[in-house]
């Protein structure tokens, strides 16, 4: 545990110069641990992980740690607790900005995580990363105004994909996008 206390102090106080050497760290004692260890350590993700990126590299570490142990309850639960933490549209605009890293995906994790939703608004989100956009055009899966925030930066996000500069700088506007929501093409525009 003291080991896993003096990760997420590095890590939150903006110590380290990359995240990695943490997150294996992070890995390690969420495997090789004793009990407690493991406890502290996957409780320590939602505060070292903070982008997916992150995340995703700490998946990658604790499957090549224990590569025969698959995804126990410690680590689903973990993955589930990330998912559900914050509100709905600011993971919707985490998801969509980084679709997949270190060679997982949203629905990777979410697959292996058995995440169940902690809100509609959450499962509104969680169903865009598993299945697409086609799925949460469902009018009832918006119904929760804090839903209807989420559904509204998710179409904006499909919309940015296909739109011309003048509509994309209206939605930049709008929805606070980023360049990893905006097409390739859009990036060299000065206006962009």
């Amino acid at each position: 545990p003291w080991i896993v206390a003096q990760v997420v102090a590095v890590s939150t106080a903006g110590r380290a110069a990359k995240q990695n050497p943490g997150l294996f760290v992070l890995a390690m004692t969420a495997r090789l641990g004793d009990l407690e260890t493991r406890r502290a350590a996957y409780a320590a993700v939602a505060q070292c992980c903070r982008i997916p990126t992150h995340l995703f590299t700490f998946i990658g570490y604790v499957e090549a740690i224990g590569a025969t142990s698959g995804w126990g309850r410690g680590l689903r639960r973990c993955v589930s607790e990330w998912y559900n933490r914050g509100n709905a549209a600011r993971l919707g605009h985490t998801v969509t900005k980084y679709r997949a890293r270190e060679g997982w995906s949203h629905r990777d994790a979410l697959r292996l995580a058995h995440v169940t939703p902690a809100s509609p608004a959450h499962g509104l989100v969680l169903r865009y990363c598993a299945k697409g956009w086609d799925a949460v055009q469902d009018p009832e899966l918006r119904s929760d105004p804090a839903a209807a925030d989420a559904y509204a930066l998710l179409a904006a996000v499909e919309e940015a994909r296909g739109a011309e500069v003048p509509r994309l700088l209206e939605l930049i506007a709008a929805h606070r996008l980023a360049r990893e929501h905006l097409p390739t093409t859009a990036l060299s525009s000065v206006p962009v």
